[in-house]
């Protein structure tokens, strides 16, 4: 009996330990908009597969868009939006971390308009890229990555950034500003030209036109970004 009961409290002891490592609820987020051709892995083991509305994304999950393809994602935890634009590809992590979850979003390439929501003082989020890791509390703005710099366009709020090689090379920005980091570090940080709000605006755009199709088995509709 008593070896019984020692088993059954490791049992419990082993799922209380992995309920404090991990959200009970690992949807992420959610697909809620797809323009063209989107695809995406709903984890980290997940096949490739061609996105729909209402998809769920769970911990490592994965979004490509291709040429004039666009989709938007709400967070679960607390309804940020990210909207991903065309020839992109963004990972999302999220792991609990004491008494709060951290949310990593990787861009590999491409461009994130986002709208975080202020995070509470035991959550993080970040966004990774090639070049920099930016960690934020709740603003807005753009992010456009490569293998070779991050721009990073921030419209409000404040945000950290640091060198994804090197953590002593950072700064923190505020609102209004235009920051650069290359892939050594580099940093070169200025206020929003006109240049920079065009690109804002511009990225915020979802001009789409739609054509239609007729096929033996129905009406097939296409919908794609314009400029």
């Amino acid at each position: 009996m008593k070896k019984y009961l020692i088993i059954v409290f490791l049992l419990s002891l082993s799922n209380f330990l992995f309920a404090k490592n991990f959200p009970s609820n690992n949807q992420v987020a959610i697909v809620k908009k797809i323009v063209k051709e989107v695809q995406v892995k709903k984890a980290s083991d997940s096949e490739i597969e061609s996105a729909k509305i209402g998809y769920s994304l769970l911990d490592g999950g994965q979004v490509i868009t291709k040429a004039k393809s666009l989709a938007l994602l709400v967070l679960t935890k607390d309804k940020s939006l990210l909207t991903i634009r065309e020839n992109s590809i963004l990972n999302i992590y999220q792991r609990k971390v004491g008494n709060g979850i951290n949310t990593s979003t990787n861009i590999d390439k491409g461009t994130v308009l986002f709208k975080v929501e202020k995070q509470s003082a035991d959550d993080g989020f970040e966004f990774v890229t090639p070049s920099a890791v930016a960690s934020i509390r709740g603003t807005s703005g753009v992010i456009d990555a490569d293998s070779i710099q991050t721009n990073i366009y921030l419209e409000e709020g404040e945000i950290f950034v640091q060198s994804k090689d090197d953590p002593s090379k950072n700064v923190t920005i505020n609102g209004g500003n235009k920051l650069t980091i290359d892939n050594e570090g580099n940093i070169e940080v200025q206020e929003f030209t006109d240049e920079d709000k065009k690109k804002i605006d511009d990225t915020k755009k979802i001009n789409t036109k739609k054509i239609y199709i007729t096929t033996p088995y129905g009406i097939l509709e296409i919908e794609y970004l314009i400029e």
